[in-house]
C-alpha cells in the first residue's frame, strides 16, 4: 500500500524513502493544469500508475503506459480500486507506432494531458517528440532531472509548436540533493513562436510599420530652415 491513500504499488517498483513530497505530486499536477470533466489524462512510464490512478476522479479517462510486469501488476490493481473514474494500462514502450495507433481512433479523440518522466534508458528523442505533438495534446507535462535536457526538450517542443506555459521546481527525494523540474508546454494557438517558419528554423524577416503621412496633415508638420550666412572676408 502507498500511505494512506487507497493505492498499492509492487514491491520493485521504485519510490523515494520520504514519500511524503512524491505522494503530493498529482495534487501539484492537478493544481498546474486545472483540469476540466471533459479532459483525459495519459501517464506514460507510469510504473504502479500511481499518478494516474490519483488524478482518476479529476479526468473523464485516464491511462497508464508501463513496458513491465510488476508496472502492469501493480496498475491494474489500482485500476480496480479506485472509487471515482475509470483507468486502463496499457503494456508496452512509448513509440511513435503506438501514438499514432492509439490516437488514429476515433474513440480517443479528446483534450489530452501528457504526463512524461521518462527513464535515463529510454530518453526522449527529436523523433519522439515529433510523435507526440503530431498526436494534438493540449498539454504536455515533462518531469526533467537537469537543466541541460531541460533545455533541449525545450528547443524540440518549441520547433514542434509547443510552447513552456510553467515551470514547476520538484524535490521528491529529500536528503538526497536532487532537485527535478516539472514543465508544462501548450501549443501555441497565438502565433507566439513565430509560426510555421519559426518551427521549421526559418529566419524571419521582420517588417515594421511605416507611418503614413496624408497630404492634408503635412501643413502640420514643423520644417526647420537653416538661413545660410554670409562668409565674412578676412582683413589682411
Amino acid at each position: 500500500p502507498i500511505a494512506g491513500t487507497g493505492l498499492s504499488m509492487h514491491v520493485l517498483d521504485w519510490t523515494p524513502r520520504i514519500k511524503d513530497a512524491w505522494i503530493e505530486l498529482p495534487g501539484r499536477i492537478r493544481e498546474a493544469v486545472h483540469p476540466t470533466p471533459s479532459d483525459r489524462f495519459f501517464e506514460f512510464y507510469s510504473a504502479s500508475g500511481y499518478v494516474a490512478a490519483s488524478l482518476a476522479a479529476d479526468f473523464e479517462q485516464v491511462e497508464a503506459l508501463d513496458c513491465r510486469e510488476t508496472a502492469m501488476q501493480s496498475a491494474r490493481m489500482n485500476a480496480r480500486n479506485i472509487a471515482v473514474g475509470k483507468m486502463r494500462f496499457h503494456r508496452g514502450h512509448l513509440e511513435a507506432g503506438f501514438l499514432e495507433k492509439f490516437f488514429g481512433k476515433r474513440d480517443n479523440e479528446g483534450r489530452w494531458t501528457f504526463y512524461l518522466n521518462m527513464p535515463e534508458e529510454e530518453p526522449l528523442t527529436s523523433e519522439l517528440v515529433q510523435a507526440i505533438a503530431a498526436s494534438h495534446p493540449e498539454r504536455i507535462l515533462l518531469q526533467v532531472a537537469d537543466l541541460e535536457n531541460a533545455a533541449r526538450q525545450i528547443k524540440r517542443f518549441r520547433s514542434e509548436g509547443y510552447m513552456l506555459r510553467k515551470n514547476i521546481p520538484l524535490y521528491l527525494e529529500p536528503g538526497s540533493g536532487k532537485f527535478e523540474l516539472l514543465m508544462l508546454f501548450v501549443p501555441d494557438r497565438a502565433g507566439l513562436l513565430g509560426g510555421f517558419a519559426a518551427a521549421k528554423g526559418v529566419k524571419r524577416a521582420v517588417k515594421r510599420p511605416q507611418e503614413r503621412i496624408l497630404p492634408k496633415n503635412q501643413g502640420d508638420i514643423p520644417h526647420f530652415v537653416q538661413k545660410k550666412v554670409a562668409p565674412v572676408k578676412r582683413k589682411d
